[in-house]
């Protein structure tokens, strides 16, 4: 369910480096079937001075999503924004979850820009009038720029949260949701995160899914920079900033946690071909140079071991395979490389010699593992077909007979270390 409408995401140079931010957005949203919202690659300030924490955020505190595989980025920041403008209908709101060098760029290429947004939401936290928002001050000239010419601010003022505890938080997620593994494999690297964990943009975005969530304080406030760089928030009757304080933190704590619970809606089944539009057997013939039994049937056990893991494949899954290493046999090999994503390049295959009837384990990164045995007769059978049809003829038997026939299956839920 849509909870909010988001017309767009723009990322921005801010923790993650724009490469690397945007990489791990779209991991993200690619992860968790979300696909249909429009990405754009954002701006970089001249002005931005990288925070200290720059390579944890970069790497995602150990807990990376897979790299892009579908969603391709735009281009023009500036564009975008205008281009979201012209059909919200003044009703564009934006949420600033890092520097604001986008807005920034968007007035100077679009003057004027800025006041056809609603309002422009800056999570920060306020203590006795003074602002901590390391967004602001890491690009203070962007931040000035947007705070001159914008119609509407709202600061959302998260100091209520310091009493919220991230890691206790995160610990509690339970389920196999896509969200809740990711967050316990993120748990599983806490001496290396810990320091940095936080959910000041987590609970901005509850806020604004839920607005019970905010105290608004409808008095007009305006923003000065102190000689140290910092800003501080002073009442101005003809301010246009406001407050908003999250007056109920624990319940955005408790909207966070049942919203990385809830599966995620699939766009698509797993077992489908990586959505390429090209056959499963033109992908074989083009990797392998034919249609051979073997590759076939390695291809099929991939397929198989995706859908029974419950993986996209490629990345988070890795495959023990034994087998003979002697032509044909061996074939199946390369079958299961392209069926499952498991490859020697990236090193979540292994290949060990086996003399007996082929079989894999996969395993998953999240607990998840299957075993996929070849029944014992298949060698008797692909001889046959071999005899009666040819090599060709006979893969293209075995790609459509029921798995059942072909293989024997063992799943297990192994426990995951944290």
């Amino acid at each position: 369910d849509t909870l909010i409408d988001i017309h767009c995401i723009v990322t921005v140079e801010g923790s993650a480096s724009t490469g690397k931010g945007l990489d791990n957005l779209i991991g993200l949203l690619e992860s968790v079937h979300i696909e249909n919202i429009p990405v754009y690659r954002g701006f970089r300030s001249p002005h931005l001075r990288p925070p200290p924490w720059r390579e944890t955020a970069n790497s995602m505190g150990g807990a990376q999503f897979p790299p892009p595989r579908e969603i391709d980025p735009l281009a023009g920041t500036p564009t975008a924004l205008n281009k979201a403008l012209g059909e919200s209908e003044g009703e564009l709101h934006y949420l600033a979850l890092g520097p604001l060098g986008n807005l920034a760029r968007l007035e100077n290429e679009h003057p004027g820009g800025l006041r056809e947004i609603h309002t422009i939401w800056i999570p920060a936290r306020i203590d006795n009038g003074e602002i901590e928002g390391w967004n602001l001050i890491y690009d203070g000239s962007s931040a000035e720029k947007v705070f001159a010419e914008a119609g509407r601010i709202v600061i959302i003022d998260l100091s209520p949260a310091r009493e919220i505890d991230a890691f206790e938080i995160l610990a509690a997620v339970e389920g196999q949701a896509e969200a809740a593994r990711w967050i316990d494999k993120l748990l599983s690297n806490r001496h290396t995160v810990k320091a940095h964990l936080a959910l000041h943009d987590e609970l901005a975005a509850a806020a604004l899914i839920d607005h019970d969530l905010l105290e608004l304080d409808e008095a007009p406030y305006t923003i000065r920079k102190n000689s140290s760089g910092s800003y501080r928030i002073e009442p101005d009757s003809e301010g246009k900033i406001r407050l908003a304080s999250l007056k109920h933190p624990r319940a955005a704590a408790e909207l966070l946690k049942k919203l990385w619970q809830r599966p995620a809606r699939r766009g698509h089944e797993h077992g489908n071909d990586h959505k390429t539009t090209l056959p499963a057997k033109t992908l074989l013939k083009a990797f392998h140079g034919h249609l051979g039994p073997y590759v076939v049937l390695g291809y099929r056990m991939g397929r198989l071991a995706l859908e029974s893991c419950g993986s996209e494949g490629h990345f988070g899954i890795s495959a023990e395979v034994y087998s003979t290493l002697k032509i044909p046999k061996s074939c199946l090999i390369d079958g299961i490389q392209l069926g499952s994503g498991c490859t020697l390049g990236k090193g979540n295959i292994e290949v060990h010699r086996f003399d007996g009837p082929a079989y894999a384990i996969f395993r998953t990164e999240y607990g998840a593992e299957t075993t996929i045995r070849l029944r014992p007769g298949i060698p008797a059978l692909i001889s046959r077909l071999i005899e009666e049809k040819g090599v060709e003829a006979a893969g293209e038997d075995l790609m459509d007979r029921e798995p059942g026939r072909l293989f024997d299956l063992e799943t297990a839920k192994r426990r995951h270390d944290n």
